[in-house]
C-alpha cells in the first residue's frame, strides 16, 4: 500500500511549515536558540491544531546535532532517526491507551499534549509549560489547502477549498482528511463545490433560504416538504442542523453589527439576501431560532428519529404559541402585527349593540358627558378595584399602570414598557377602557398614555429589552380575536 494520507504526508518537518501557531512557535525556538529549554510542557487544544506535530518537532530540534536557526537541520543521524521513528531518545506514548504516569528523569523532556488540560491533575500542570493551541483560521487552511493541492497537481475551485476550511472547524488534520476523501470520490475530475456538498452531505445556502422564509411564513406544509427534498437528497441531517444554525447566526449579524460584509464570509449574493431576510425579522425571533436548533443540535446525535425531530423544531419555530420564554411572545406579537399590516382586523367585540335589517352587528353610540377632576378622582381610587374586577386581560395591564393626572387635569396613566403603551393604543382597549370608566363614574373619560424609563426618563424604552411577565394572556386573547371580524 504506497498511497499516503494527506494529513501523514505534509506533516511539517520544521517550524515555518506550522500554520496558525506562531505565539508558541516563535517560543519554542527561542528557548531552543537561547538555550532556556523547560522539562516540561503541556500542549492544549482541539485535535488537529499541531500539538503532536509540534511536539515531535521540539524533541527534534533539541536532540538535533547541527539545529539552524531554532529548526532541526533534518540531515544529522538524531534526525534521520526520530523522523525514521528509530530513535530511542524520543518516544511517544498514546496517553489516552496509557493512563498511568511515570517521574520523567532529570535528562528527559516531557511534553504531554491533550485536548482535556482540565482532567490532568494539578500536580502536573504546576510543573509544566502550558501552551493553548488556538483553532487555525478559515484562511489559514484554505491557504495551506491551495498549497498542497498545486503540490498535488489537483484542479479544484477556490469556492470548494474555502467551504472545506469552514467545515474543518479550525483543524488542520480535519481539512486534511476531507479533501482527501473528496478527491478519491471524484478522482481524476476539477473538484467543484458542489462536489464538496455531495461528498460532505451538506446543502447550499439557497436551501436554507427558502426554509427560513417558509418558516417566516408559518408554512408547516412548506417545511415538511423542504425537509423532505433534503432526506431524498441523501443528506445527512445532523450537518444539515448545523449548517442551519450557522446560516442564522450569519442572518443575526447581518441583523445586529454594522460593517457585516467584514466578518461575514459569504457572497455578495448571499450576503444581499442575508440583508433582505434580516430586515423582515426581529433581532429576539433570529434568536429564537438559534437557540430551538441548538438545542436540537445537543440531542439529535445520538437519536434514531433525527428527522422526527427536526420536523418537531420546525414546527415549533412556525408555532411560536408552543412556547411560553419571552424569544416565544415577542415572536408571536411580530406575527400578530405582521396580520395587521396586511389588514387583518384585530379588534374586541363592543357593546351594547343594535341590530340591523340585514341582522348585522353595529355599535350603538352613547352620548356621554364629559367626566371632571372630581371623576378623574374617582377614577384613581377605584384603580385597584378595577384591576381584580375586570376581565383578566384587561386586569392584568391595569395592574401594570400607574393612574395620574396631566396639568390640565386629564388623566394620565403612566406605564413602564413599551408594549403596554402600544396595548393601550389598540382600538379594542380604547372601546373597553371608555365602556369601564364609564360604568364606574357615567361619564366619557378622555385619557394619556406616557411611558416612562425605570430611572424616570420620558425617553422611552427599547422593545427588544423587555420583560413580557404578565403579558401571556393578553397575547394569547389577541390571537384569539385576529380570525374574527367586527363592525
Amino acid at each position: 500500500m504506497s498511497y499516503v494520507a494527506l494529513y501523514r504526508k505534509f506533516r511539517p518537518d520544521n517550524f515555518k511549515d506550522v500554520k496558525g501557531q506562531d505565539h508558541i512557535v516563535t517560543t519554542l525556538k527561542n528557548q531552543i536558540t537561547a538555550d532556556r529549554v523547560g522539562h516540561a510542557y503541556l500542549f492544549c487544544g482541539t485535535r488537529g491544531t499541531g500539538k503532536t506535530t509540534v511536539a515531535k518537532l521540539f524533541a527534534k530540534t533539541v536532540n538535533c546535532e547541527h539545529p539552524v536557526d531554532g529548526n532541526p537541520c533534518g540531515e544529522c543521524k538524531n534526525c534521520k532517526a526520530i523522523a525514521a521513528g528509530a530513535s530511542m531518545s524520543v518516544i511517544e506514548i498514546d496517553a489516552a491507551s496509557n493512563n498511568g504516569v511515570e517521574e520523567p528523569p532529570s535528562y528527559c523532556i516531557f511534553i504531554l499534549a491533550t485536548t482535556d488540560p482540565q482532567k490532568v491533575p494539578i500536580t502536573i500542570l504546576s510543573r509544566c509549560q502550558r501552551y493553548d493551541f488556538k483553532r487555525i483560521s478559515v484562511d489559514t487552511i484554505t491557504d495551506r489547502l491551495e498549497e498542497l493541492t498545486a503540490i498535488e497537481n489537483i484542479d479544484v475551485e477556490p469556492r470548494a477549498l474555502r467551504y472545506i476550511a469552514k467545515v474543518a472547524d479550525g483543524a488542520m488534520r480535519d481539512a486534511l482528511s476531507i479533501l482527501d476523501q473528496c478527491i478519491a470520490f471524484h478522482y481524476g475530475k476539477t473538484l467543484t463545490y458542489d462536489m464538496v456538498l455531495n461528498v460532505l452531505g451538506a446543502v447550499d445556502t439557497i436551501v436554507f433560504s427558502n426554509l427560513l422564509r417558509k418558516i417566516m411564513d408559518q408554512d408547516i406544509i412548506g417545511c415538511m416538504e423542504g425537509l423532505e427534498e433534503v432526506v431524498m437528497q441523501g443528506r445527512e441531517l445532523g450537518q444539515f442542523v448545523n449548517d442551519f444554525i450557522w446560516y442564522l447566526r450569519n442572518l443575526l449579524i447581518a441583523k445586529t453589527a454594522e460593517n457585516a460584509e467584514d466578518i461575514l464570509d459569504v457572497s455578495a449574493e448571499n450576503k444581499a439576501r442575508l440583508d433582505e431576510e434580516a430586515a423582515l425579522l426581529e433581532t429576539e425571533v433570529i434568536m429564537r431560532y438559534i437557540r430551538v436548533f441548538s438545542e436540537l443540535s445537543n440531542k439529535i446525535r445520538y437519536s434514531a428519529q433525527k428527522r422526527i425531530m427536526i420536523e418537531v423544531a420546525l414546527i415549533k419555530l412556525c408555532k411560536p404559541e408552543m412556547e411560553r420564554d419571552d424569544e416565544s411572545l415577542i415572536n408571536r406579537i411580530h406575527n400578530i402585527e405582521d396580520k395587521l399590516e396586511k389588514g387583518v382586523t384585530v379588534t374586541a367585540v363592543q357593546s351594547p349593540v343594535a341590530t340591523t335589517a340585514e341582522d348585522k352587528p353595529v355599535q350603538k353610540v352613547r352620548e356621554l358627558p364629559l367626566a371632571l377632576p372630581a371623576d378623574i378622582q374617582k377614577i384613581v381610587d377605584s384603580w385597584r378595584r378595577m384591576q381584580t374586577e375586570e376581565d383578566m386581560s384587561l386586569g392584568s395591564l391595569l395592574r401594570e399602570t400607574t393612574p395620574s393626572l396631566t396639568e390640565d387635569n386629564k388623566l394620565k396613566l403612566v406605564v413602564k414598557r413599551q408594549i403596554l403603551k402600544e396595548r393601550y393604543d389598540m382600538e379594542s382597549t380604547k372601546t373597553l377602557l371608555e365602556e369601564v370608566f364609564a360604568k364606574y363614574v357615567g361619564k366619557q373619560v378622555d385619557y394619556v398614555v406616557e411611558l416612562i424609563a425605570e430611572d424616570g426618563s420620558q425617553d422611552g424604552l427599547n422593545p427588544n429589552i423587555l420583560s413580557f411577565a404578565g403579558m401571556d394572556a393578553e397575547i394569547e386573547t389577541i390571537e384569539e380575536e385576529e380570525n374574527e371580524e367586527y363592525v
